[in-house]
């Protein structure tokens, strides 16, 4: 059975945050979401393997209003299909979504790699710097935003957000 709905992220006529579940364009297999509260511990990104590892609620109601210091992770798995050489492909679509330090929204569902370069150089530690995987990357952008670094989809942009801090 698939799942035809997503998490879709909206501004309510006060100004808040929330997620909604929309019909979704394309087939979902499967999906997940988890809210992190505030004040909830974090693991080691290099010790996340699934999604049972990631500590917080699993989300399944239709609305949910987002607190400062909520983080939300949430994974969709595609319909597979067959690449150019005959292989089966399992394409999965991750995003983080929440509010950081200093209460700015962020969301993030690509460019892994470039954020944890900008991880390093805003001294990130290294224990929280392994990992691999794609949860590893989101679970290390969680704790990035509770430490107070600012992430951008493009390194050229972390200039000029430092300036309006």
């Amino acid at each position: 059975m698939h799942d035809q709905y997503i998490f879709d992220i909206y501004v309510t006529e006060h100004g808040e945050f929330s997620l909604r579940k929309v019909r979704s364009s394309f087939l979902i297999k499967r999906s997940w979401m988890k809210l992190i509260s505030d004040g909830v511990a974090l693991p080691l990104p290099s010790r996340v393997e699934n999604f049972h590892n990631i500590p917080g609620k699993i989300i399944n109601q239709p609305v949910i209003n987002l607190l400062p210091g909520d983080i939300v992770l949430e994974g969709y798995e595609l319909e597979s299909f067959k690449g150019k050489k005959g292989v089966r492909v399992f394409p999965w679509i991750y995003r983080i979504s929440g509010f950081d330090r200093y209460e700015k929204f962020f969301s993030f569902e690509r460019n892994w790699n470039s954020l944890k370069t900008q991880m390093r150089h805003q001294g990130m530690q290294r224990d929280l710097l392994a990992g691999k995987k794609t949860l590893a990357a989101m679970v290390r952008v969680a704790h990035a935003m509770r430490q107070g670094m600012i992430l951008t989809e493009s390194s050229a942009e972390i200039e000029k957000e430092k300036e309006h801090i």
